[in-house]
């Protein structure tokens, strides 16, 4: 493994060690004078192509597998993860169903992104689970990071990005199965393509929205609940089940994992802006806790990258306001059903049987 991370560092792409175990970098951050580690020091800041280094580290964990920093090798990648996934209710964490994504469905999905247009041939590497990494040179300009207004299951490395190459062997962890990373064909640089204009187009586009060029609070914080929940907001069943989505939204960003954290941040930021456009959530208290709770997760991007996913993902959500009348109704149909049960099955004041109501 040793011998690959030094061809690549020939190439000019520097690497850094990642556990066959978890894929995570095995390189640790640096601490400060109090023993605390100091952010954006550890792993793909790390990556380098020194030999020296490189033999030091697979010398030190020879299984090792072998992380490039992509941004820094002057490369973007495109990572299509096909599987099935479970639908998610993120409120009441009950899984609602299930899709699968192939390959052909996900580069269906892109190329109607990008206006019927389908990715070049590049240089193409294969994932354990048989998903696929298009590598494409970084385009001209501010380099692009690890973008997420792709797709679900589709994800961009790019500036402060990792991705694992072949031949690296992962074991496993219980959950995932364990595997190789290959060459679909084969390792010519030669063949790794540009960018295409409409891609770039896109990745570039939550950009746009600055945190510098925001006047105030984003406009979705001011929109009036649509008329389908304008007699809701202030329904007590619609705000305990808006704040239950609230914690379990924070709580998926703040343990999302590489592969999957930029997108887990656009979704909860769709899906939050989506209930305070219901006026069933305070926008700014949303908005001030989702972007607090990205912050707290270990692995995340720089603040501008943070803040332009969750603008692309609260953009989304504003325009689609979640309708809550089916969730005022069933808690109006259970306290009915409370109110009309015989005196011998109601529980008395202050008894457990009442508090398991309220919480309900």
């Amino acid at each position: 493994m040793g011998e690959a991370a030094l061809h690549y560092a020939r190439l000019g792409w520097p690497v850094f060690p990642c556990s066959p175990r978890d894929k995570q970098p095995m390189l640790p951050k640096d601490r400060d004078d109090k023993g605390r580690p100091i952010p954006k020091t550890g792993g793909v800041a790390k990556a380098s192509t020194d030999e020296a280094k490189i033999r030091r580290w697979w010398s030190r964990w020879p299984r090792a597998m072998i992380g490039v920093a992509v941004g820094k090798a002057g490369l973007l990648l495109i990572d299509f993860d096909p599987g099935t996934y479970d639908v998610v209710d993120r409120a009441t964490k009950e899984v609602v169903g299930q899709e699968t994504w192939t390959l052909a469905a996900l580069k269906d999905e892109l190329a109607s992104r990008m206006d019927g247009e389908y990715l070049p041939d590049t240089l193409v590497s294969v994932t354990r689970s048989d998903g696929e990494h298009w590598w494409f040179r970084m385009p001209d300009g501010d380099p692009i990071g690890n973008a997420t207004s792709l797709p679900d299951h589709i994800d961009v490395r790019g500036l402060g990005g990792y991705v694992i190459a072949p031949p690296s062997h992962f074991d496993g962890d219980g959950v995932e199965m364990p595997g190789d990373y290959r060459w679909l064909l084969d390792l010519d640089v030669s063949r790794i393509a540009a960018c295409p204009p409409a891609l770039v187009e896109i990745l570039r586009a939550p950009k746009a929205k600055s945190v510098a060029a925001r006047p105030g609070p984003s406009p979705v914080n001011r929109v009036a609940p649509s008329p389908a929940n304008a007699a809701l907001s202030d329904d007590a069943a619609v705000r305990k089940y808006a704040l239950s989505a609230l914690d379990g939204e924070l709580t998926e960003v703040r343990k999302a994992t590489s592969g999957n954290r930029n997108s887990r941040l656009f979704e909860a930021a769709l899906k939050l802006s989506s209930l305070v456009a219901a006026g069933a959530l305070d926008g700014a208290m949303a908005r001030l806790s989702l972007e607090s709770a990205a912050r707290d997760n270990p692995g995340r991007d720089d603040d501008a990258q943070l803040i332009a996913t969750i603008d692309s993902g609260w953009s989304a959500g504003s325009d689609n306001p979640r309708n809550l009348s089916e969730i005022a109704a069933a808690a109006r149909d259970r306290a009915n059903r409370r109110s009309n049960a015989p005196p011998s099955r109601r529980a008395a004041p202050g008894t457990r049987k009442t508090a398991r109501l309220r919480l309900a």
